[in-house]
């Protein structure tokens, strides 16, 4: 798992006995400090260790000082964080299956390295469930109470990992780009009725055994890198084993190939102008939509235009 860890100085000589200790089990580390036992300031540290959190450059966080408590009250402070001392092994996976804790806050002055050890092997093993919460929230029609409401504007950018709730409240309009097999599973329908009358059915026992509970991140996803063209810029949104997406902006022309590895999908979301191949343009204007076959080969975006680019 991948680990932001921090420390004052009165937790630095427990978080230097268990560095090695979890670099053994596997563990892929980032240390913000402090790295001696000189006095630092501590809130400085924690903010790095939230800011890997929320960034998704680490899945959990350690921290240590005296007693546990100013780290989780740093911790705490950033919006979006939960963090929870723990000194007994209960509550060190409890915090976490029933409150979605990420960060570990230890004293070094409470308990020793042994103690520490199996306190953090027990956090991070744990898992957040509230499976029995989502099935009476979905039945009695309070689910929207418990979601994450993420303000939007145009041009963001969102990564939707499997299993994970989402819906598009009123007045936005999205392109969803998705893997090659979906499967998709109604847990809440605004109690609209079908043709028949009826409240359309729920498949709620399906999505239980799926869903991941723990929430994402509520911000649109950072650039993967932009790189200028003469007449045209590629700004990489996504990227996964399955699909990637980029954007083109283009202001004269777009050279442009299909390798043989996959299809494109080309979206003109802004602008107009033209797919060139083979001597032949085809218009492209707001709205318009092209599957492009993997043995294109080489072919161009021409005109003044904002453009989607898919691969699946």
């Amino acid at each position: 798992m991948k680990l932001a860890i921090g420390s004052d100085h009165a937790g630095y000589p427990l978080k230097v006995q268990l560095l090695d200790v979890l670099r053994r089990k596997g563990h892929e580390i980032q240390d913000y400090g402090s790295y001696d036992e000189k006095p630092v300031d501590f809130p400085d540290i924690a903010k790095k260790v939230t800011a890997a959190i929320l960034s998704g450059e680490a899945e959990r966080g350690i921290m240590f000082c005296g007693t546990g408590v100013g780290a989780a009250i740093a911790c705490n402070k950033v919006r979006g964080i939960r963090a929870s001392v723990c000194h007994d092994l209960y509550t060190a996976h409890q915090c976490v299956e029933h409150d979605d804790v990420q960060i570990i806050a230890l004293g070094a002055q409470i308990v020793g390295p042994t103690v520490a050890e199996e306190l953090i092997d027990l956090f991070l093993a744990a898992r957040f469930s509230t499976s029995e919460e989502f099935r009476r929230r979905a039945e009695d029609g309070t689910i929207c109470e418990v979601l994450n409401r993420v303000p939007v504007k145009k041009g963001d950018a969102f990564f939707i990992l499997p299993g994970t709730i989402h819906a598009i409240c009123a007045g936005i309009l999205v392109a969803e780009i998705k893997q090659n097999s979906d499967t998709t599973f109604r847990v809440y329908d605004y109690r609209r009725r079908g043709a028949d009358g009826q409240l359309r059915p729920l498949h709620l026992d399906r999505a239980a055994a799926v869903l991941h509970y723990t929430p994402m991140a509520a911000r649109a996803c950072q650039p993967l890198g932009v790189t200028a063209h003469a007449g045209w810029t590629e700004t990489a949104l996504c990227a996964c084993d399955y699909f990637s997406a980029a954007r083109l902006d283009v202001e004269t022309r777009a050279a442009l190939t299909c390798g043989g590895d996959s299809f494109r999908h080309l979206l003109c979301v802004e602008g107009e102008g033209a797919v060139v191949h083979g001597g032949v343009r085809y218009p492209l204007r707001q709205g318009d939509s092209y599957f492009l076959p993997a043995a294109l080969g080489d072919y161009a975006v021409e005109g003044q235009c904002r453009v989607l680019l898919s691969r699946v």
